[in-house]
């Protein structure tokens, strides 16, 4: 009954203007009655005006029968504690504004489980990332806790002396394995602000390139690799955000370092390894190609490079890989509207190229 009273009261404009035009219609009847000097019995137009009324109120019932199934089963839907997604099996319409007001219902609920299901797999992302890294870096603890026992066991002062210089290379390779987890980690929180977080200038590509080399000379010492610069000219301005591209490039590097030496050389200085970083200054874009003659990808892992967390064959048996180098170059290229390229060949060796556009105005993706 509730509900009928309600529909009524939506009906009252209906209601109004039926009235005003029935007396509207009863005084030019009667104006012209007489004007033209005609009389009407009363019954006549009692009955005239109950017909109206009965007409009108058919229309009413009739309509609103037409909605009670929607009605009812909104209100059994509000008096029960329903979820979410029973919002789909809302289909009980009579009427176009209800075929719509359920169109609109369904449109925003399938819209709204799409982000949610967008935030779910972002924090399942993000469970996973921290759970990977909180391994990663236990490796490096755990490391320096074994040569802090050695150094502990030492007798001497001449044991100690002898064995630090060997203690302090291995402390600075695992420092440098948890400064490089931490980084990673908050890299890969920042790209949720990107907008946020990046700023296109103009920047001189080859200095960039020579900061980041000089800033692993010990690694190439270390693994044996050869880092050489070939590039058309001594400036090179590219159109890009500099902290976000020096991390691609140092991921695109420490990779190198990782897997640009095969085996059997890795830390033969008589046999270094030479690591290629070509610069292209084409008419419409900068491309940087990172050669190294190292282990190479096997085919299978090749479409996977780019996947979160994907280590591979190389990953599981040269490295203590992440899985994140790759897939974090490729989401930041794309933001920067970059491009990331690579061709893998097992044995022979691993091309990366990075690719930046020339254009003359470049927006940040959102």
């Amino acid at each position: 009954m509730m509900n009928f009273i309600r529909y009524c009261l939506d009906r009252w404009v209906t209601v109004l203007f039926f009235c005003l035009g029935t007396i509207l219609g009863l005084l030019t009847l009667y104006l012209y009655a007489r004007m033209a000097k005609l009389t009407f019995p009363i019954s006549i137009i009692i009955y005239a005006c109950l017909f109206g009324l009965l007409a009108l109120l058919a229309a009413i019932v009739i309509e609103y029968r037409a909605r009670t199934a929607f009605y009812k089963e909104a209100n059994a839907r509000l008096k029960s504690s329903g979820k979410l997604a029973s919002a789909s099996t809302f289909t009980q319409a009579g009427s176009n504004e209800q075929h719509l007001f359920l169109q609109l219902l369904h449109k925003y609920h399938g819209l709204y489980m799409q982000e949610l299901n967008d935030i779910e797999e972002k924090r399942e992302f993000y469970e996973l990332f921290v759970t990977r890294f909180a391994h990663q870096m236990k490796t490096p603890l755990t490391v320096i806790q074994l040569l802090e026992d050695e150094l502990r066991m030492m007798d001497t002062e001449q044991q100690v002396q002898e064995k630090l210089v060997e203690i302090a290379g291995s402390l600075g390779e695992e420092r440098a394995r948890l400064t490089h987890a931490v980084n990673m980690m908050l890299y890969t929180a920042r790209l949720n602000a990107f907008s946020f977080d990046a700023e296109m200038e103009s920047i001189e590509l080859l200095y960039l390139v020579r900061q980041e080399i000089n800033q692993h000379k010990h690694e190439w010492i270390h693994y044996a690799l050869y880092p050489k610069i070939e590039a058309a000219g001594d400036q090179i301005y590219v159109y890009s955000d500099r902290k976000w591209l020096r991390f691609m490039i140092e991921q695109i590097i420490r990779n190198a370092l990782q897997y640009g030496v095969k085996a059997e050389n890795r830390g033969k200085r008589e046999a270094a390894t030479p690591f290629l970083i070509r610069i292209e200054n084409c008419e419409k874009e900068i491309k940087i190609d990172f050669i190294d003659q190292g282990i190479g990808i096997p085919a299978k892992d090749l479409r996977h490079v780019f996947e979160p967390f994907y280590t591979g064959v190389n990953g599981r048996n040269y490295s203590r890989a992440t899985g994140m180098g790759l897939y974090l170059v490729k989401e930041v290229a794309a933001r920067l509207g970059h491009r990331i390229l690579l061709e893998s060949k097992e044995g022979e060796g691993t091309t990366v190229t990075l690719v930046i556009d020339r254009p003359e105005y470049h927006q940040v993706a959102r």
